[in-house]
């Protein structure tokens, strides 16, 4: 009876484990729109948005990669779902950015939001190219989404698709000739970036803070809080249901047993 019992735990513990994992895991960063067409020498915005998939995030390390020949970018703007913001780097030569967002302790971001927006120029003739997330998946050093455990969660991204046409003048920013181009002076590199290429700084930042056994509910999300998905309540409800008819299994067999033990006494 002991051994039957304890089977059906060990499932029970199993299950909840399984669900968790597919609660917490699947961050994925994409490009918003994904394809764009400027026109030679239009500047263009396009969104950076985040799905936490329910995992409480601390950070986004975002490494991008491009062809300089063709698009050149501009700027990349905090839209302050990250407060702060440690580094960022702009290579136009190599056709690189890194960059960094990050959270004070104890705050979390849970839901999908739109982090940041890249701004980006056509520079190059006629023809399409690409502006792509530097990141393979379980790698710590490139693109990552970086969980309140101290976990990378990012499983997907997509890429920009850019479709440069001829130029017929300047027209601004998305095309539109009423939107003055934006003409920021460049951000002067810091030393953390460069330790970023070769570890997590977000990795190394929530560790460190650990250590100094802050209590985690210090400080409270600013930004306000969505519903869970749907996924995630399918996800809820079926682990829910599965430990009820766990225990229910456990204690059909548990009534079982007891009976058969009282016949037996009985009969003797």
């Amino acid at each position: 009876m002991t051994n039957k019992i304890s089977l059906c735990l060990l499932l029970v513990v199993c299950l909840f484990t399984n669900v968790q994992v597919a609660l917490a895991a699947g961050s994925s960063l994409e490009f918003s729109p994904s394809q764009i067409s400027p026109r030679k020498g239009d500047q263009a915005k396009v969104s950076v948005k985040l799905n936490s998939s329910g995992a409480e995030v601390v950070g986004v390390d975002i490494f991008l990669k491009y062809d300089p020949s063709k698009i050149k970018i501009v700027d990349v703007v905090n839209l302050g779902v990250f407060p702060l913001q440690p580094a960022e780097k702009i290579d136009s030569a190599l056709g690189e950015v890194q960059t960094a967002f990050s959270n004070n302790y104890g705050t979390y971001v849970t839901q999908e939001v739109t982090l940041a927006e890249i701004v980006l120029e056509a520079v190059g003739e006629t023809g399409t190219t690409e502006l792509t997330f530097d990141f393979r998946e379980g790698k710590t050093t490139d693109t990552n989404v970086v969980s309140r455990d101290g976990r990378d969660m990012l499983s997907s991204v997509n890429s920009l698709a850019v479709t440069v046409s001829a130029s017929s003048g300047n027209q601004g920013i998305n095309g539109n000739p009423n939107k003055p181009e934006i003409t920021k002076p460049p951000k002067k590199e810091k030393n953390a970036l460069t330790e970023a290429s070769e570890s997590s700084k977000l990795l190394s930042k929530e560790s460190q803070e650990k250590k100094a056994n802050l209590s985690p509910e210090d400080n409270i999300l600013g930004a306000e809080k969505k519903d869970i998905s749907v996924d995630q309540k399918k996800l809820t409800f079926i682990l829910v249901l599965s430990v009820m008819i766990m225990f229910l299994l456990i204690s059909i067999l548990y009534l079982r047993l007891r009976r058969q033990n009282t016949q037996k006494v009985n009969a003797s």
